[in-house]
């Protein structure tokens, strides 16, 4: 057993007793992966979902952005990447993100240096200021609960970057 498979079996002995895991133990034995797969999830995100409540009350935008960051991330990262070429692209999306998350949260304005010593984690094309930003994670929210719109218009605002 190599370090991390016996991490992780350590982590299910310590829960291993709990209901939680008989459950998932029992839909194991019965062979339904679907009853397995629903109770994880269904367990899990309403775990999530109340240390999102207790960190961010009611704020309805930062707790999707924490619990989709995946999703918001993924998207951010190709539209850089889209219109300004691979070069730092992982840089750029964490300084739009945590900004992003900064802003959300404790109400700090978006604001990139553009004139500071080291920019190479700044967008230059794209998401470059608070309004952009905003305005593109509020078409990801959309997109994602299935109005497709928002975010399309801001498909067609970006341009692809030559070589990309």
């Amino acid at each position: 057993m190599d370090g991390f498979d016996k991490e992780s079996h350590e982590a299910y002995l310590s829960l291993a007793e709990t209901d939680f895991y008989a459950e998932l133990t029992q839909r194991i034995d019965e062979r339904t992966p679907d009853r397995f797969s629903m109770n994880l999830s269904v367990e899990h995100m309403r775990a999530v979902d109340g240390l999102l409540l207790a960190k961010l009350g009611g704020n309805s935008q930062a707790k999707f952005l924490f619990k989709h960051g995946d999703f918001i991330e993924s998207h951010v990262r190709k539209a850089i990447e889209r219109a300004e070429g691979f070069s730092c692209g992982a840089d750029k999306t964490r300084t739009v993100l945590r900004s992003l998350a900064r802003h959300l949260v404790d109400g700090i304005a978006i604001e990139h240096d553009y004139a500071g010593e080291r920019t190479y984690h700044l967008p230059t094309k794209v998401l470059t200021n608070q309004v952009e930003i905003l305005s593109y994670f509020n078409g990801l929210h959309r997109l994602y609960f299935g109005d497709p719109v928002p975010y399309l218009s801001h498909l067609v605002a970006y341009p692809p970057a030559s070589g990309t």
